[in-house]
C-alpha cells in the first residue's frame, strides 16, 4: 500500500537502502523523514569510519610485513635470498598464492605458481613492455594469451621491476576465479501486462533463494 526507503551513501556513492514497507496508505510525517535523514546520515559516517578504520589496520599491518622483508633482504647479500628467506610474509604482502623472483638469471618460485618455463616467458613478455616499474592484471589471459595455459594459478598477476640492467623481478600470483550469481528475482525486472491491458512493472517476486 505505500513504501519509503532512505539512502544510505558512501563517498557520495549509493552503499545501501533502508526500506520501509505497510500494507496500508501511510503518510510520513515531515518530522518523522527528518528523523529518518538525519539517521541515515548517522549510519553513512558509521560506514565511513568503519571502512577507515579496517583500511588504517590493514596499511599498518602490510608496513609490518614491509619492514620484515626489508630486514631479511638487509640481512642476506642477494635480494632474492632475502625475500624468499620468509616466503609467507611475501605472499602476506599482497595476498597473493603464489611468487616468483626472477634475478641473475635464476628463478625462484614459491606457492601456487606456473611453470618456471611459464614464468621465464612471462617474464621475457614483461621486459619486453614499455618501460613500467609496476604491472597489474587480474584477467591476464586477456592481454597475454600464452597465460591461458596457467590461467589456474596465474590469472591475476602483479610484477614490480628490481632492475632493468639485470632484468630482476618479483612476481605474485593469484589464480582464476569463476563466480555463480544466484539470483533473489529476476534481475530484468520485466513488465507484465495487467487486466486493465496496461504494461506495469512489479516487485520481484520470486525470493526463494
Amino acid at each position: 500500500g505505500s513504501s519509503m526507503s532512505i539512502s544510505l551513501l558512501r563517498g557520495g556513492q549509493l552503499w545501501g537502502l533502508i526500506s520501509c514497507h505497510s500494507r496500508e496508505a501511510r503518510v510520513v510525517s515531515f518530522e518523522v523523514r527528518s528523523t529518518c535523514d538525519l539517521l541515515a546520515q548517522v549510519l553513512s559516517l558509521k560506514l565511513a569510519a568503519g571502512e577507515n578504520a579496517a583500511g588504517l589496520s590493514h596499511r599498518v599491518e602490510l608496513r609490518s610485513v614491509l619492514s620484515t622483508l626489508m630486514g631479511s633482504m638487509a640481512r642476506h647479500e642477494r635480494f632474492a635470498d632475502g625475500l624468499l628467506a620468509d616466503p609467507k610474509a611475501l605472499l602476506q604482502l599482497t595476498a597473493a598464492t603464489g611468487v616468483a623472483v626472477v634475478a641473475e638469471g635464476e628463478i625462484a618460485l614459491h606457492g601456487r605458481t606456473p611453470t618456471k618455463a611459464q614464468v621465464e616467458t612471462l617474464a621475457r613478455w614483461l621486459a619486453a613492455r614499455p618501460k613500467e616499474d609496476v604491472f597489474a592484471s587480474s584477467t591476464l589471459p586477456a592481454i597475454f594469451p600464452e597465460a591461458r595455459e596457467f590461467a589456474w594459478s596465474a590469472s591475476g598477476v602483479l610484477a614490480i621491476s628490481i632492475s632493468r640492467v639485470h632484468r630482476s623481478l618479483v612476481i605474485w600470483f593469484r589464480p582464476e576465479v569463476i563466480a555463480t550469481v544466484t539470483w533473489g528475482g529476476d534481475p530484468n525486472k520485466p513488465a507484465e501486462r495487467e487486466a486493465s491491458g496496461m504494461m506495469r512493472i512489479h516487485p520481484r517476486k520470486s525470493f526463494e533463494t
